[in-house]
């Protein structure tokens, strides 16, 4: 349309020249008849070259092979990749219930406040009827969400709220109630109301009710992540992730429990301490070496400063420790905290290489008990039942997640260098010190033992499938086992009316006593092309209808028999050998 009134309008200035100068063409030279003629050729030029540009636009965008590919970093699952992946959450979901662990799933989408503070580089996160929304990086602030908030980490409610609930109201400054009963929790009430008096605006509470304080909660997620990471062979932008988590137990014991799952896993896939490697340590360890070997250099900052800067500095540098060189390490950390000096460099990266078992560990912090107390309880007991192999102490494992605060691990492929299989430690936090944005400036200090891991699906489907135990998982099996004739769905010339229920009840046993039956739909198949077909699709047996007797034949494709069979005695004479 745009086109149109452009060219309308070129033809509109062409007419009022022509109208307005012919009278003047017929009385002037030679010369002024040249550049008349010379600005009539310019206007049809300009015509004619919007009309090719217009064609040319036209053909382009005609021919034009529009090509969709896959988002990048993203996986499309074929039969063979779904079997895998339907294999690995089998297994995930055994050991879950082995345990006695309770399922949850959550939303995929969610609220970007949930996340806002969650230790992730990129989300994918966006506006929608101003709403910021996120396709989760991580699951572990759901699941807070939700157990210890009820109905939502956020409730609104107007100032004539239930009688339930706290009602402390003032019109004329903020007032903070919290009030604790035996049936909900605790509930804390925030009024806020307007300090102009003429503001007759009803007073606004927001109302926060904790749950599940004193409970031991045992919890098993899986769901999908994204992340918009840098791609790899083994890290992708979206993942499905295995979360073991168990809250309100503030001793050892959660942690064996969560190294028990992991261990049971890994030999319910044939993974033995020979594959398997769990790189343990214990944040406060590390933390004690670097106030020790730092101590004249911090001695000239705030302890707050230390524990919150420097410290957190240090741990993020560590975490790269075995991904660049010993040279590399000191490097970074001259040019992130270039007030350390360099002997002091050197010292703790001798002490972190070399400390490989409690009894170092012991000697470096001069036996101070309280501080390697819990790394000792965990790996005194598994070296009891002889599982101390899966174990190794490396003090460079700090994970590149804050909230850690005690014990840590991680999990590695010993046969290739991958990526971590799964990570995971205590994370022991505070209520008002969640790991995620709240507005809220007066939720109580309450206190949440917490140890758990994530497994995401990649890099254990790679060392599960694609490294030396592929062979031990032929789960793949798309073994047909009978293949079915019957062309009379549409037809109403079979003598017996039962034949239909006949063939329904015969493949509904069948299929109930997990018999893959494969049906023969297509219309134009005669009897010799259906068998056929079936030889084609390796099948073990072929299932037809004899319309002549009016019987249903089982047909053993490998020995060539065949035999009547009807709803009463199909199941038996499949379970024969014949």
């Amino acid at each position: 349309m745009v086109g149109f009134k452009t060219n309308l309008f070129i033809y509109f200035v062409c007419f009022a020249t022509i109208f307005k100068i012919y009278p003047l063409y017929t009385n002037t030279t030679n010369e002024k008849r040249g550049k008349l003629f010379f600005f009539y050729f310019f206007l049809h030029n300009t015509l004619n070259k919007k009309k090719r540009h217009s064609n040319n636009i036209k053909k382009k965008w005609t021919n034009k092979k529009v090509i969709i590919n896959l988002i990048k970093g993203t996986r499309v699952f074929d039969p063979i990749d779904y079997e895998k992946r339907e294999f690995i959450f089998t297994e995930w979901k055994k050991i879950a219930k082995q345990f006695a662990y309770t399922f949850y799933d959550f939303p995929i989408l969610d609220n970007y406040n949930l996340f806002k503070r969650s230790q992730i580089n990129e989300a994918y996160d966006f506006y929608k009827h101003n709403r910021h929304l996120i396709l989760r990086p991580e699951i572990t602030p759901q699941i807070i969400s939700y157990l210890f908030f009820k109905n939502g980490f956020l409730s609104e409610y107007p100032k004539n709220v239930s009688a339930g609930d706290t009602t402390t109201t003032t019109t004329t400054a903020t007032t903070i109630t919290t009030t604790t009963t035996a049936t909900t929790g605790t509930t804390i009430s925030v009024d806020k109301s307007s300090h102009n008096s003429n503001n007759t605006r009803d007073t606004v509470k927001n109302v926060y009710i904790l749950k599940n304080l004193k409970k031991v909660l045992k919890v098993c997620t899986i769901g999908q992540c994204f992340r918009y990471e840098k791609i790899s062979k083994n890290r992708k932008r979206e993942h499905y992730q295995w979360n073991i988590d168990l809250y309100g137990i503030n001793n050892t014991n959660a942690e064996i429990e969560i190294l028990t799952i992991l261990i049971s896993f890994f030999q319910n896939v044939n993974l033995s301490h020979n594959d398997i490697i769990i790189k343990i340590n214990n944040k406060k360890i590390i933390q004690f070496i670097i106030n020790r070997i730092f101590k004249k250099t911090l001695a000239n900052f705030s302890s707050n400063y230390v524990n919150k800067i420097v410290i957190k500095k240090i741990l993020h540098i560590l975490d790269k420790y075995k991904k660049i060189t010993s040279y590399n390490f000191k490097l970074l950390l001259q040019k992130k905290i270039p007030y350390i000096q360099n002997e002091q460099i050197s010292h703790f990266n001798n002490i972190i290489t070399n400390v490989k078992n409690i009894n170092d560990i012991k000697k470096l912090l001069n036996y101070n008990f309280l501080i390697y107390n819990d790394l000792k309880n965990i790996l005194s007991y598994f070296y009891q039942i002889n599982l101390h192999p899966f174990f190794e102490i490396d003090l460079t494992t700090v994970r590149g997640l804050d909230y850690y605060n005690n014990t840590i691990f991680e999990t590695f492929y010993k046969n290739k260098n991958t990526r971590s299989i799964c990570g995971g430690g205590r994370y022991d936090f505070y209520i008002k010190d969640l790991p995620y944005e709240t507005t809220c400036t007066s939720l109580p200090t309450k206190y949440v033992p917490a140890v758990g891991f994530g497994m995401g699906d990649v890099v254990i489907t790679d060392i599960l499938f694609n490294q030396k135990k592929k062979q031990l998982f032929p789960i793949y099996n798309n073994k047909i086992n009978v293949v079915t004739y019957f062309p009379f769905f549409n037809h109403t010339n079979v003598n017996n009316k039962n034949v239909y229920k006949e063939y329904y009840n015969i493949l509904h046993i069948l299929r109930n006593n997990n018999i893959k039956i494969y049906s023969l739909l297509q219309s134009n198949l005669t009897l010799s092309k259906a068998l056929k077909k079936a030889n084609l699709l390796q099948s073990n047996y072929f299932l037809f209808f004899n319309s002549a007797i009016s019987i249903f034949i089982l047909k053993n494709l490998l020995t060539g028999k065949q035999l009547a069979v009807n709803s009463e005695n199909v199941l038996a004479i499949y379970n024969s050998v014949w």
